[in-house]
């Protein structure tokens, strides 16, 4: 995929002490945001861990209709359905001064952003996300053990191509949950686990509306007083169930996975902002490990930032390299 090689180039000439630059994101609703432009035209890209699509927003494409030629249609699925969209390839977009064209676009509609963009941008370097402090960069997988310094039970779900976590609820459930960049809330469960649990008749419930991808829902809300995520312990966590009545499509799908024995879990929530804006990630999507500290511990990544060279900008040479390295992909995916 030439979006996703040219990513992995623009980050590399950046990571010559092992790690990229810190670069900084804004939050929008929770929603991780970086700068970026489509047709000349600057916008925001959301980073969504939680997706494994690249998607457009579907008012800019019409109000550029004639710059854009749909390619095919693809079924995207939510957690509250399915829908068909149109996909879109060779769309000229400008990341970090870096102009890539991006192939199987998909439109999505109700969307506030320019441009999603989904699971492959995590998976081929360590990313670091610091919440707290609204920045990102990537680490070489050789600069940094994570075997060693992980904290938290991890796995990478390798069918959907997401890391799941194992996480406990109130001290008395422990479920796997996908951690989702893209979630705004806190946590979302299958009603089944807060059901049998007695939640639902334990705490104050209050209804709601929740928009996916695909459509909205109904769904019910309320507060478990602590979660824990990796070594620390969250108070009242907003958590989330679709309503009674109301349908959705299962989290508890059993998935193959890369871990230590190749096991099935069985996912039965997401996990999102509100859990997730406290601390500061270590993720290695590939080997599914992840170390979850504080903005003023950096313990894992001291080794990493005392080595790391930072470099401000990509100059021309590695522009010149990068679009050399697109035609070559390009070149040998249609060869393939």
């Amino acid at each position: 995929m030439r979006w996703l090689l040219s990513l992995v180039l623009l980050f590399s000439s950046m990571a010559f002490g092992g790690a990229s630059k810190w670069i900084e994101f804004q939050l929008d609703r929770g929603h991780i945001t970086i700068p970026i432009k489509v047709l000349g035209q600057s916008g925001r890209a959301v980073l969504d861990s939680g997706a494994n699509i690249n998607g457009i927003n579907s008012q800019f494409v019409l109000a550029n209709k004639n710059e854009f030629t749909p390619s095919g249609k693809v079924e995207i699925a939510g957690v509250f359905g399915r829908s068909q969209r149109s996909t879109y390839n060779s769309v000229p977009v400008e990341l970090y001064g870096v102009n890539v064209e991006l192939d199987n676009m998909v439109e999505i509609r109700d969307f506030k952003s320019l441009v999603l963009l989904g699971q492959d941008f995590f998976a081929q370097m360590v990313m670091q996300i610091d919440y707290p402090n609204k920045r990102m960069r990537m680490i070489e997988h050789g600069s940094i053990n994570l075997k060693k310094l992980k904290n938290i039970d991890m796995r990478f779900n390798k069918r959907i191509g997401m890391p799941i976590v194992k996480t406990r609820l109130n001290d008395e459930k422990n479920i796997w949950v996908l951690m989702d960049t893209g979630s705004t809330g806190g946590l979302f469960i299958e009603r089944m686990v807060a059901h049998s649990a007695g939640w639902l008749d334990e705490y104050r419930v209050e209804k709601g509306l929740v928009s996916g991808i695909v459509e909205t829902n109904v769904v019910e809300n309320f507060h478990l007083p602590e979660v824990q995520f990796g070594p620390f312990g969250i108070k009242n966590v907003s958590t989330t169930v679709v309503a009674d009545g109301h349908s959705v499509k299962p989290i508890s799908k059993s998935a193959s996975i890369v871990g230590s024995h190749r096991r099935s879990k069985s996912v039965k929530g997401i996990v999102g902002y509100e859990v997730l804006k406290h601390f500061v990630l270590t993720v290695d999507y590939k080997h599914g490990r992840m170390h979850v500290g504080l903005p003023e511990d950096l313990s894992a990544t001291a080794a990493v930032s005392a080595a790391a060279s930072v470099n401000a900008s990509v100059d021309e040479s590695v522009k010149s390299s990068l679009s050399s390295y697109v035609k070559a992909s390009a070149n040998a995916s249609a060869a393939r």
